[in-house]
Parts: C-alpha cells; sequence; structure tokens
C-alpha cells in the first residue's frame, strides 16, 4: 500500500493527520506504508506566523474505513499531536 492520489479512491476521505513539519510529514509516510494503508497528501495551508506568513502543513487523508485505525498507529508511533480523527469520531478535523 501506498501514497495514491485522491482519484484512486471511490470512498469517502476521512482527515487524520496534519504533520506541521517535514521529519513528521515523512515519519507519517513511511508508517502507513510500513502499516498497509493507502493514502492521499495534500499540502494545505494551517495557519499563519507571528509575522503574518502563510504557513502550511501536510495533510493526510485516509479511507473513513481506515481512520480510526490510522489514528491509533500513528499515536502509537508518537506523532499523536498531529492526529484529528480522536478528537473528531465523524471523519477527521480538517
Amino acid at each position: 500500500m501506498a501514497r495514491l492520489e485522491r482519484e484512486a479512491f471511490s470512498a469517502e476521505l476521512a482527515c487524520v493527520f496534519i504533520a506541521a513539519t517535514m521529519r513528521e510529514a515523512r515519519a507519517a509516510e513511511a508508517l502507513l506504508t510500513a502499516s498497509g494503508v493507502d493514502y492521499v497528501v495534500d499540502v494545505e495551508q494551517i495557519g499563519t506566523t507571528l509575522f503574518g506568513s502563510t504557513r502550511h502543513g501536510a495533510v493526510f487523508y485516509v479511507t473513513e474505513g481506515q481512520a480510526a485505525y490510522t489514528g491509533s498507529k500513528l499515536v502509537a508511533a508518537g506523532l499523536g499531536l498531529g492526529v484529528l480523527i480522536e478528537e473528531d469520531e465523524d471523519g477527521g478535523g480538517c
């Protein structure tokens, strides 16, 4: 399983994780690939800095059926700060 384009999914996607750094994004990609989870990554605006610059992050999406499993794997790997699915059980918080 691997990173796919959004068009490859016929099921509804749930936002499960936001990586604020490249290190977090790479760790999440490695974990999801090793766990056999198909996912989509989009770069999206996640806020602004103190000086008003736009801040971007890597936002990870999986099928709704894989959301809880994926969230638990990310939390167990120490990436819980960016996990959204546990906070919002109706399909992610994006």
